[in-house]
């Protein structure tokens, strides 16, 4: 492809995503092992301390965010996690107050405020007695200053996070709204969600909930901060490599390396190998797992969300140092930082007007994405991990030999109801 600034090509996108994929692997692998020993725990006998998850265990669909187990398995019980719903209900938060705190979040960064139209032609919460899409989505509608959001949201720690999320959107589009038509938009598909994510993990400090009243009681401690990294391990780092495997399975029907006799077989064999998952039960090629992906029905890429889960820490660094920060990168709080709003100003301004690499370049220094960012946030966490593999505590890495496929062969059902349908209509209508 000619014009960069749409896509980088196929070989140098797979260049690219196997090197940040050899750097998050270690990490990555630490924390299956960990996660892996606590669900070993809750389900004695399903769960083997050298093979990979049993997928259906993480209870979510494709093992990518695993925050449904989070009060089973996060370390030191004893001590209270961060969980926002209660402290909000006790300050009588609405789900409009949800979206004021974030809008606060930017203006106190002196970025722009949203317009009175956002908050009487948005939708905040599910409308009685009537059927509609509930998926947080941003608008842009291209009428100058005329943004807005439709989401069905409750008061909880998840949606926090979530509105935080889509108000990073919606202050991109108040950025490049003076922009010709043809260049408000992201230049880069992982840079939207990477915006929105590296806003949300913002929010979610430790430091920046304590100074705006909704965190009261953290300290600060090594234990509270293994916990609370374990936390976001879970909501972090199991996309990158579920969606790498997606995306090598793809590239692969394409190239036709993999063969749609294979289809299901390859699937599996990819999403062992990189996320350490298996099936639940013993598959063959009856099935076409890999189509209950919306994005490999639709013909779309997933590669863009490896990349945003990436750069969204390759974001927050660099705010954080605009901000004077030099704690860990986790306890980092941008409130109040004009420098870092400044910077940021120069990351959501721009919209599609240079290329991706220029407009990198400009905001963090490099022309490409790193993952030197996301280790250094999660750097605590992998060193507790690392002393407990160091201690025998910890057991890393599985095998692949059995990974719920069955190698036998199957004749598709709709053959074998055409044979059983053609053999009783000859013996009605040919009897012997």
């Amino acid at each position: 492809m000619s014009d960069r600034s749409e896509a980088m090509t196929t070989a140098e996108e797979r260049r690219l995503v196997e090197q940040l994929w050899q750097e998050l692997k270690p990490l990555y692998d630490l924390v299956h092992a960990y996660i892996r020993q606590q669900m070993a725990q809750m389900y004695p006998g399903h769960v083997q301390l050298d093979q990979p998850i049993p997928l259906h265990l993480t209870k979510d669909l494709f093992g990518t965010m695993l925050t449904y187990l989070e009060h089973d398995i996060i370390p030191f019980p004893d001590i209270e996690g961060i969980d926002l719903g209660p402290a909000m209900k006790r300050k009588n938060f609405t789900e409009e107050n949800i979206f004021q705190y974030a809008d606060e979040f930017f203006v106190a960064l002196n970025l722009t405020r949203v317009p009175d139209r956002f908050w009487n032609l948005s939708i905040f919460k599910k409308i009685p007695n009537r059927h509609m899409a509930c998926h947080p989505t941003a608008f842009d509608m291209y009428k100058y200053d005329d943004v807005r959001i439709r989401m069905c949201t409750s008061v909880t720690s998840r949606d926090f996070y979530v509105v935080h999320h889509e108000m990073g959107h919606i202050q991109h589009y108040l950025q490049y709204k003076n922009l010709s038509f043809w260049f408000r938009r992201s230049p880069h598909g992982a840079f939207s969600e990477g915006i929105g994510d590296a806003i949300a993990l913002a929010a979610m400090s430790p430091t920046h909930l304590k100074r705006i009243g909704l965190l009261e009681n953290y300290a600060s401690s090594k234990e509270e901060n293994i916990k609370f990294l374990v936390s976001q391990a879970l909501s972090r780092l199991f996309l990158p490599p579920y969606a790498y495997a997606l995306e090598l399975w793809r590239w692969s029907v394409y190239n036709e390396s993999i063969l749609p006799s294979e289809y299901n077989k390859r699937y599996w064999d990819l999403m062992c190998q990189y996320q350490g998952m298996k099936p639940p039960e013993v598959r063959d090629e009856r099935y076409f797992d890999a189509g209950t992906k919306l994005h490999i029905a639709f013909d779309l890429t997933y590669i863009k969300y490896f990349l945003a889960h990436v750069f969204q820490f390759q974001i927050f660094d660099v705010l954080c140092h605009e901000a004077g920060n030099r704690g860990p990168l986790h306890l980092c709080d941008l409130h109040g930082s004009v420098a870092a709003g400044k910077k940021l100003k120069v990351l959501l301004g721009l919209g599609s007007s240079k290329p991706w690499e220029d407009i990198l370049e400009e905001f963090a220094g490099v022309k490409t994405f790193s993952a030197k960012s996301c280790l250094k946030y999660f750097q605590p966490l992998r060193d507790y991990l690392e002393k407990l593999v160091a201690e025998g505590q910890l057991n890393v890495g599985w095998k692949c030999e059995n990974n719920g496929f069955s190698t036998r062969s199957f004749m598709p059902t709709t053959i074998w109801l055409i044979l059983i349908l053609k053999f009783i209509l000859s013996n009605i209508f040919f009897p012997l």
